[in-house]
């Protein structure tokens, strides 16, 4: 099974996940399973259990959620921009999310959306070929 991550702002971007999951899946998996195969999307759009962690905790464990389910799923990805930048948690997550992934970044002043793409997608040749981008008009 192949699992794809799909990056995207979540409050502005329903529809186009929800397309997805219920058409392009069917799709995709009807082609794969003539070759016995099959996809899956990763859409952390439900959330991250973070009930019993405060804040910063919570905060953390969703970075580090993204960041390990992209490199379950690597090398696929879909990214899905359109008028919204997104979540942008405290620099020092950000670093510190950075740092456990060995990512260098120029600006730790980020949203989670633009982490994702620049781990996922930007940091190597590799990860930007197998990386579709669709843009909202």
């Amino acid at each position: 099974m192949k699992t794809v991550f799909v990056s995207s702002t979540f409050k502005d971007m329903h529809f186009e996940r929800d397309a997805i999951r219920e058409i392009t899946a069917s799709i995709l998996n009807e082609e794969a399973r003539k070759h016995n195969d099959e996809f899956d999307f990763c859409d952390l759009r439900w959330g991250i259990n973070t009930v019993d962690l405060d804040t910063d905790e919570g905060s953390k464990k969703v970075l580090d959620v993204c960041l390990d389910e992209i490199d379950r799923c690597k090398p696929p990805m879909v990214v899905i921009l359109g008028y919204r930048y997104g979540w942008i948690p405290e620099t020092g997550m950000i670093k510190t999310a950075a740092d456990r992934k060995k990512l260098e970044l120029d600006d730790l002043n980020k949203s989670v959306t633009a982490l994702e793409i620049e781990y996922g997608a930007l940091a190597d040749n590799d990860k930007f070929s197998h990386t579709l981008f669709y843009f909202r008009e």
